[in-house]
């Protein structure tokens, strides 16, 4: 006889809001009061909210979550402010050091993150995510509006719209950043961090191709793992928030929940 599976607590308190360097405010959800902080850099102009299911899932394994929503400061769009930020908010909490699950184009921010400072990072997971590509490659993730949306969640979709209708002008640094970014230096560096890595890769992947992600494991020094397709549907890019307890049983199986 098995045993009944723990119903996931509702993820709270409610969204905290901190200072990005003094310059400019950066919104952040904060749920449980677990002992194995996991914290989570969602994918492009998403918020925090889409990923409540996964974070709930999470919280019920004794884990506290952290997700950021990268995407809500005004201004221009500055990815080290981000990243100080970031960095700001685990040390108040004192979340560190903590597992790091990065969706998509938050990858780039969990790599700069992971380089400039490794002591914050135990575990560094990337799921679906454009590590060693740059330049058009990077943007095509951010501006592929038609494949993103169509893979999306009603609740994505209405995150994506948000973002954009209030704060456009970060959204369209964020494009542009991708567009001009470059990570491979970044990934030498926490690959020779000794901080764990690994990268999780939907099955059916319709945005990026896993050889990239393959790639990118192999400089990293990464497991590499794939989200397999199962009775429940397809397992596509945006397996992070709409299948959460697979992608739950995925970070088991790489050992970033011990």
């Amino acid at each position: 006889m098995s045993t009944p599976r723990p119903s996931p607590r509702p993820v709270g308190p409610p969204h905290r809001f901190w200072r990005v360097a003094a310059r400019t405010p950066l919104r952040a959800l904060a749920a449980g009061d677990g002992d194995h902080p996991i914290v989570m850099f969602p994918g492009f102009a998403m918020r925090p909210e889409v990923y409540t299911a996964t974070a709930a899932e999470l919280v019920a394994r004794g884990a506290s979550v952290v997700a950021f929503d990268l995407f809500s400061a005004p201004g221009r769009w500055d990815a080290e402010a981000i990243e100080d930020g970031s960095a700001e908010i685990l040390e108040r909490l004192g979340a560190g050091p903590a597992t790091m699950v990065a969706h998509s184009f938050g990858g780039a921010i969990l790599l700069g993150l992971a380089a400039a400072r490794p002591s914050l990072v135990r575990t560094a997971v990337f799921s679906d995510t454009l590590g060693l590509s740059c330049g058009l490659r990077l943007a095509e993730e951010a501006l592929g509006l038609r494949a993103l949306l169509r893979l999306a969640s009603p609740p994505a979709v209405l995150s994506f719209a948000r973002s954009v209708s209030e704060h456009p002008v970060t959204v369209a640094g964020a494009a542009w950043w991708g567009y001009r970014s470059h990570r491979s230096a970044q990934t030498d560096t926490v690959a020779t961090s000794g901080i764990a890595c690994h990268v999780l890769w939907a099955e059916r992947d319709t945005l990026l191709p896993r050889s990239e992600g393959e790639a990118f494991a192999r400089r990293l020094g990464a497991s590499f793992h794939v989200i397999e397709t199962s009775d429940g549907g397809p397992v596509d890019h945006d397996a992070m928030y709409r299948h959460p307890r697979r992608f739950v049983a995925a970070l088991e199986a790489v050992g970033a929940l011990a």
